[in-house]
């Protein structure tokens, strides 16, 4: 399944399935390469972040970032 087969499905959610299925993004930032776009976006975040904020929704991927600054306030 390509782009154009994607934007041929008329379910937003059942697109957004399968958007996933063709990228794996809970596995692009796991290479050394990729790393540098996680800790540049984590310092920015970091930037704005106070003392008993809570993060909703961050980046609508994987949770790669929320998962991370949970685990890092949990430390």
């Amino acid at each position: 399944m390509g782009i154009k087969d994607l934007l041929k499905i008329g379910n937003e959610s059942d697109r957004v399935s399968a958007l996933y299925d063709i990228f794996e993004e809970d596995t692009r930032l796991s290479t050394k390469a990729t790393q540098v776009e996680f800790l540049t976006t984590i310092r920015q975040i970091e930037k704005y972040l106070k003392p008993g904020m809570k993060i909703l929704d961050l980046g609508a991927g994987a949770g790669e970032y929320s998962i991370f600054l949970q685990n890092k306030d949990s430390m």
